[in-house]
């Protein structure tokens, strides 16, 4: 991936530091919405322009359990605003890619089958793409919609059932619209939807850091703390 929207902690230790400053609803809550996150569906974006469709799909992704979300910047930077979003940036991944191509390498060798959204295609619905796969989900600009790099790279694509006169929807709702199938089926499904465990303890470090007032001032106090008390001990 070109660039990713967060950087870790090596030997994650943060949540187990952060836990003291965490109330106790807090941490319960965080591990009901891990228990029903996944990354086997992932959506992307492309050359979103407005910032108002960009945080209302990141706000579906959260919604929907959908933890990453590729955002494709050739001409147009991701941007979100808070008061779309709600918050939600803080609990979903959104890697940067300056290329159709980067994005499509690293989901592919990531394993993903890659879905374009076009309204004039004949390929799945949301109710038939294949899921044996891990499935990524890509949805194009306001206007224009995809690119043809992106119509030209992607393995097959998902037509929106319409009965109307208009032939597409807006973005923002195309996608909660796709991400709302596509997830209910994932999870009825006898796969590996799941997150794992390290997935898991990263993102409650993630997490933790993003609620904690001056996690970073907090996480240094207490790493000291520790290495204080592992020396105290060695020379007991």
């Amino acid at each position: 991936m070109d660039r990713s929207h967060s950087d870790h902690f090596s030997g994650d230790d943060r949540f187990a530091l952060l836990k003291p400053y965490l109330s106790e609803r807090r941490r319960e809550r965080f591990e009901v919405v891990l228990d029903r996150r996944t990354a086997w569906v992932c959506a992307v974006v492309e050359d979103l322009y407005q910032p108002h469709n960009a945080s209302a799909v990141v706000r579906s992704c959260d919604g929907f359990g959908v933890q990453n979300l590729h955002a494709i910047e050739v001409e147009n930077d991701f941007a979100v605003v808070e008061s779309v979003a709600k918050g939600a940036g803080k609990w979903t991944d959104v890697h940067h890619h300056s290329s159709v191509d980067g994005c499509f390498n690293a989901l592919r060798k990531a394993g993903f089958r890659i879905a374009v959204t076009s309204p004039h295609a004949s390929g799945f619905t949301p109710e038939t793409v294949p899921l044996d796969r891990p499935l990524a989900v890509v949805f194009g600009s306001e206007g224009p919609g995809v690119s043809d790099a992106v119509l030209q790279g992607a393995d097959c694509t998902i037509r929106i059932p319409m009965e109307g006169f208009t032939e597409s929807f807006n973005i923002s709702v195309a996608a909660a619209l796709v991400l709302s199938d596509v997830t209910r089926r994932v999870r009825r499904l006898n796969i590996a939807w799941k997150l794992d465990e390290n997935t898991r303890e990263r993102l409650r470090g993630d997490w933790a850091e993003r609620t904690v007032k001056d996690a970073a001032g907090l996480l240094k106090v207490e790493r000291e703390r520790a290495l204080k008390q592992a020396g105290t001990r060695a020379e007991d």
